[in-house]
């Protein structure tokens, strides 16, 4: 079988085929004009070359791994491998779940809509540690184990009526809000089960807090609609904008939000 031949088979072009026979990863037998003649188990060994090395095992190893004698040192290389494997699909799935739930934020935003009702999936609460540099050094971990997270500002309270009053001062918190899945290690902090919310907007600055009084109107239109809203509140950043020479930033608001004791209402997306 010609070097072509072997090519169309395998899929592994006949460059990296030559390559890895001048590695001496492979040696084909030549016919009596001196062209390459490769046999079935050629052919399978350039798969099983070209498997490990898109798991990222470099080729200079794989001689030797492949031998009778090899088993450990291929071994030791995959298991790396696999692990850094698994670190980066948490990465991907945690970018994707974030990216998916800033997706219908961006969405509302771009068909000119106020304000969105829609569920938002778990998410982990991991408080900002304000005594020194532990809490910067926790965020390197989380994102070297595959975490994706916003800085988060919380209102937190009660869940009655009385909580929002503008002019009650309510609990805040700043910290990460990160996405699952999470790295396995991180054990503090709190788990925010799936909930539905109430999610707007506003533009600030950097030294602008969003306040109870800033939110007094939506509070009003989350009853018009037939909800009672939740007092812990998360406001993160989606994105930032230059503007007469001041940097603003877009916050994102999501007001948790409860069916009233007086009848069930279906979970619905509502925009004005």
């Amino acid at each position: 079988m010609t070097i072509h031949e072997a090519s169309r088979l395998t899929g592994v072009s006949c460059d990296m085929i030559r390559h890895y026979e001048k590695l001496g990863l492979l040696k084909p037998q030549r016919s009596q004009n001196r062209y390459r003649d490769f046999s079935a188990e050629d052919l399978n060994r350039i798969v099983l070359i070209k498997g490990y090395s898109n798991l990222g095992i470099e080729l200079k190893y794989l001689k030797t791994a492949l031998a009778s004698d090899g088993a450990a040192l291929l071994a030791r290389k995959l298991r790396s491998r696999l692990e850094e494997l698994q670190s980066y699909l948490l990465t991907l799935e945690a970018e994707i779940s974030m990216g998916s739930n800033l997706l219908h934020y961006y969405e509302d935003m771009e068909q000119g809509n106020s304000y969105s009702i829609s569920p938002v999936p778990e998410r982990f609460l991991y408080p900002r540690d304000e005594a020194g540099q532990e809490f910067y050094h926790r965020c390197l971990q989380i994102l070297e184990a595959g975490g994706v997270y916003h800085y988060y500002y919380r209102i937190s309270g009660q869940t009655n009526e009385e909580q929002t009053d503008p002019q009650q001062a309510p609990r805040t918190q700043t910290g990460l809000l990160l996405y699952p899945p999470l790295p396995p290690s991180l054990e503090e902090g709190e788990f925010l089960p799936s909930r539905l919310v109430y999610r707007t907007s506003m533009l600030r600055d950097h030294i602008q807090y969003i306040t109870l009084e800033d939110l007094a109107e939506h509070f009003k239109r989350i009853r018009e609609l037939g909800y009672t809203p939740g007092m812990d509140i998360l406001m993160y950043q989606t994105a930032e904008f230059q503007q007469d020479n001041q940097r603003l930033y877009l916050v994102c608001i999501e007001i948790p939000l409860g069916i009233p004791a007086w009848g069930t209402l279906t979970p619905r997306r509502k925009n004005y």
